[in-house]
């Protein structure tokens, strides 16, 4: 039991201290009466039925209560049903015994914390409610002596707990502090809010959404009914018992009236109704202090949180004489770190809270390497709160940082959590060389090393092991025809690469890497690896150059003059495509198509039949067979009935002959006189001289006896009279565009006189 008769507030350096155009002051807060009352007397640490008790009223009257224009910024629900209980929705842990133990406080607390974190599925915690209970020095009474929620929450803001109950269990027979080393959190609570105690709904609305909240009660066992398990009391005493706000019943039927809250108890599943009872709605003591510990952040031995406020903040604030005011801190890094959270309290709601962080100050007014900065956010409740920075800031080893901190209450005009001596109650060590203060508007800070009280600032950090390595891209950048699948590697093992198409820098929040990447199109493709307690890596990029698939026709591409019924080759390039193509014609300049062939290899090559139907108007178009890309002829080519006559000429000209006179035996071949250029003007080339031929001739047709030819060309003589084509074997002698009709057959050679039929000859 503890007995403490005297109550003191130590403030050293209270006196009002004189700056250039500001003067600041520190509030003096009004003194909690129910604290008082727990001063002057024995604490009553145990129920009539030999149960710990151990609430411990807060030393100062807290602002909790919304003024009338945050009502509209609170987080309640329209609609609330008439009964609700989080045993039946499964959001809350199993009932546990303090015993003897003055813990309830503790209690009351890890089954706030548990229920929020099943509720918003963090998993299953069973937290160590011995931690809290032993280890909450700067506070200066003994384990089983007494607590409250401002304890446990200073206790969660600086990263001391919770702890797993498997790494410390439950005792109730502690008699000094007895605080295990070597531990790690179990996860950290990031925020606690103080719940205004008149807004019934809003309680409500904030069970239902954020699970299980510690409050405040007086207890005493003659006001319960052991039969309907309901509590009501309607007197003045201190709360002396902290419990765990479960649901409510707006039709439950007690002392006090219909309604009740549905409370959990840590006096063991045996007790009430399998540890939980219902205190009356009319209760005048219920709710004295309701508090909701909220936020997560999972454990992990890298990350830390640094803070010169052990005790937290207790009530006391500061200010210029104005609603705004500022804050400066200055934090040393130990360990190369990520700076990724900022923690402050704020004493009043509806407070608005900005935060810039620098990397150097002069000491009077001159903060220089600036490294992040965070818009203004509105805490709607007085309370601890937790912000992210829009992106951690890397500290090296040793290197100091500067943490700013601009506090504005609406209304009120001591702005600046700090944190003090208060005799009976907390003896935190007061640091010198770390906290300013300012007016908003003035250019210089005031050292705050003579006024005894420390910032309510946080840093959580995580350690920093080194730097991932940059990705790299499988097949390289570059320009490809066709589209590419892109691995990204990164040589740091278990490092997840993020990546973007979109030319951002990717960050943790854009497209983890999995697959391949497709890369279809022109594009600039940007990596980047990340790994916890690791720098992010520099961002790798490079441009893929896909040009888009292209498709050119380059015969029949206008012109051309194509025979019916006769075989051509359709020409063609591409880039890009792959797989078939599908080949069209016109015959009417493209108002109608119809397929030459709805798919051929894309090789360049396409020999076609042309049809027997002429028409002077036709293209020919060609695309991939998924209809992308298409070309069409660049011009109209006609598909025509070519005229044409086919000649056999037999001629002997002078020269020796073989002894049966049916062939000569003159030949330029011996020794290669005969040339593979044709002599005459239409120069016809062949790669080597068939054998048994002569030598080059050149035949005329003439309409006249004394005309110009009509048509002419450079054939083979055979040794056997027969002039062939350059093949040296085809004896039919074909010339295009002659109509058919009466022709002189002229024939030439270079060592004799011209030879010409004495009659025309019909040809067809």
């Amino acid at each position: 039991m503890i007995r403490l008769c005297w109550f003191q507030i130590f403030l050293f350096g209270m006196a009002v201290t004189i700056y250039p155009q500001s003067v600041k002051t520190i509030e003096q807060p009004e003194i909690n009466p129910d604290f008082i009352e727990w001063l002057d007397k024995d604490a009553e640490s145990l129920s009539d039925e030999g149960l710990g008790l151990g609430y411990l009223p807060h030393p100062c009257q807290l602002h909790r209560e919304l003024p009338g224009p945050l009502m509209s910024r609170t987080f309640g629900l329209e609609s609330l049903p008439s009964v609700f209980d989080l045993r039946i929705t499964g959001d809350i842990t199993s009932v546990k015994n303090q015993g003897s133990c003055g813990s309830c406080w503790a209690f009351a607390t890890m089954s706030a914390v548990e229920s929020h974190w099943k509720m918003n599925d963090r998993g299953i915690f069973d937290l160590s409610e011995d931690n809290l209970n032993t280890c909450h020095p700067p506070f200066v009474w003994l384990p089983c002596q007494g607590g409250n929620d401002l304890i446990s929450l200073a206790y969660f803001a600086r990263g001391s707990g919770p702890m797993s109950e498997s790494d410390d269990p439950y005792s109730p027979n502690h008699k000094k502090v007895d605080c295990p080393s070597g531990l790690y959190p179990a996860g950290f609570v990031t925020s606690g809010w103080f719940i205004p105690t008149n807004d019934p709904a809003l309680i409500k609305s904030l069970i239902m959404q954020y699970g299980a909240l510690f409050t405040s009660m007086y207890w005493s066992s003659s006001y319960f009914n052991y039969s309907s398990k309901t509590y009501y009391y309607s007197g003045t005493a201190s709360p002396n018992h902290g419990v765990a706000l479960a649901g409510w019943d707006d039709n439950k039927i007690t002392a006090g009236g219909t309604g009740a809250w549905i409370v959990k108890n840590s006096w063991g599943a045996g007790w009430g109704e399998g540890g939980y009872f219902y205190i009356a709605y009319q209760d005048s003591r219920v709710n004295s202090d309701v508090t909701l510990f909220s936020g997560y952040m999972e454990e992990d031995p890298m990350n830390a949180v640094d803070t010169y406020s052990e005790s937290g903040w207790s009530g006391y604030n500061m200010g210029y004489g104005s609603n705004a005011a500022d804050g400066l801190v200055k934090f040393v890094a130990s360990g190369n770190l990520q700076l990724t959270k900022i923690g402050t309290w704020t004493g009043y709601p509806g407070a608005v809270v900005s935060i810039d962080i620098y990397d150097d100050f002069n000491g009077t007014d001159l903060l220089t390497g600036f490294l992040c900065s965070l818009s203004p956010q509105t805490c709607t409740y007085a309370g601890y709160h937790t912000f992210e920075l829009p992106s951690p800031v890397t500290i090296a080893d040793g290197n100091d940082y500067y943490i700013k901190i601009r506090y504005e209450t609406a209304g009120y005009n001591y702005p600046v959590p700090i944190e003090v001596v208060i005799g009976g109650y907390c003896t935190p060590s007061i640091e010198t060389g770390i906290f300013w203060s300012k007016t908003t508007g003035s250019a210089y800070w005031n050292s705050e090393d003579l006024s005894d009280n420390d910032p309510c600032v946080y840093t959580y950090t995580s350690a920093v092991l080194g730097t991932v390595a940059t990705p790299s891209f499988d097949p390289e950048p570059g320009t490809y025809m066709t589209p590419q699948l892109v691995t990204i590697q990164c040589v740091t093992p278990d490092a997840a690469v993020y990546y973007t198409t979109n030319g951002t820098d990717p960050t943790e929040s854009d497209s983890l890497y999995e697959n391949p990447v497709v890369v279809d199109s022109t594009l600039t493709l940007k990596a980047r690896s990340f790994k916890s307690h690791y720098l992010p890596s520099e961002t790798a990029a490079g441009t893929y150059t896909i040009p888009p698939p292209v498709i050119t026709v380059t015969s029949p591409n206008g012109d051309e003059e194509w025979e019916t019924g006769s075989p051509y080759d359709v020409l063609w390039t591409s880039t890009g495509t792959s797989g078939n193509v599908r080949i069209e014609y016109s015959a009417n300049s493209g108002s109608d198509w119809s397929d030459v062939i709805s798919g051929t290899p894309d090789d360049g090559i396409y020999s076609w039949m042309v049809p027997d139907t002429s028409s002077g108007n036709c293209l020919v178009r060609i695309s991939d067979t998924e209809g992308s890309p298409v070309d069409t002829s660049d011009g109209v080519f006609t598909i025509s009935n070519i005229p044409s006559v086919l000649v056999q000429i037999k001629i002997w000209i002078e020269g020796p002959y073989s002894s049966s006179g049916d062939s000569m035996t003159t030949s330029l071949q011996t020794g290669t006189i005969i040339p593979k250029i044709s002599p005459y003007s239409d120069g016809r080339e062949v790669d080597s001289i068939p054998s048994d031929i002569t030598d080059w001739v050149f035949v005329e047709l003439r309409s006249t006896v004394e005309g110009d030819a009509v048509v002419s060309g450079s054939f083979f003589l055979r040794k056997d009279g027969w002039i062939t084509e350059i093949d040296g074997f085809n004896t039919n002698l074909e010339f295009d565009n002659v109509e058919d009709g009466l022709y002189y057959i002229v024939v030439r050679h270079r060592n004799h006189l011209s030879l010409m039929s004495s009659e025309p000859v019909q040809m067809e």
